[in-house]
């Protein structure tokens, strides 16, 4: 759970870099670079969403500049000195503990058809296509873009661990969900404001209109 929410933090990073037209602030890079670092440790299939949001970034603003982040780089080191220390380090790992990861967990697993019916795949395919729906009206920008494309990254990391296990789908649900909620916030802010029958500064007994009413637009509601 910690490494999808450090997975989590590198996308937060990555999406609000877009949206300043200058580098974000060196606490955001930290975050993103040593939350993606730490996540892609635990969980290397977590690569796969992280690498689906980069590219979508990347084609949305047509260049690959988006790759040379410093908080890819950080992540990137963090990664390289976690594997470099459990060989230098741990060495029983790779000749004790790889044999039977590949024997066992590797080669157990769920048939698509079981992974279809886990109920975090409903779950996730109505939250992208309520988002969907929901931003249709707007235009599609870099966030929305960013979230979206990496919650189908972890989909695809889901359905290749090939466990159904709830936590392999709090990423992808996680993203998905905030893909919901942030179409939702831009739809509520483009729609236009209601007009008040009065005028806040104006007699509101000159109107003909119910006393509750009228209230309601002397306290601007």
């Amino acid at each position: 759970m910690a490494a999808s929410r450090g997975a989590i933090a590198n996308v937060a990073g990555e999406g609000l870099a877009p949206s300043w037209r200058e580098r974000p602030p060196i606490a955001v890079i930290l975050a993103a670079g040593v939350g993606a670092g730490l996540a892609l440790s635990f969980k290397p299939h977590f690569a796969i969403g992280v690498l689906c949001g980069l590219a979508a970034l990347a084609a949305y603003g047509r260049s690959w500049r988006i790759l040379l982040t410093p908080e890819n780089f950080i992540a990137a080191a963090i990664a390289a000195i976690y594997v470099l220390c459990t060989i230098v380090f741990y060495p029983s790992y790779l000749s004790a503990i790889v044999p039977l990861v590949r024997d066992v967990y590797i080669r157990v697993g769920a048939s698509l058809i079981e992974m279809i019916k886990t109920p975090a795949v409903p779950i996730w395919a109505a939250a992208m296509f309520a988002a969907l729906v929901v931003k249709r009206a707007g235009r599609i920008d870099s966030m929305f873009l960013l979230l979206l494309a990496t919650s189908f990254g972890f989909m695809l990391a889901f359905f290749l661990q090939r466990k159904g296990w709830p936590y392999h789908s709090y990423p992808m649900i996680a993203l998905a969900m905030l893909g919901l909620g942030y179409a939702h916030r831009d739809a509520k802010a483009a729609r236009p404001r209601p007009r008040h029958i009065c005028d806040r500064d104006a007699d509101c007994r000159l109107c003909p209109i119910d006393p509750l009413v009228q209230l309601d637009v002397r306290q601007g509601v």
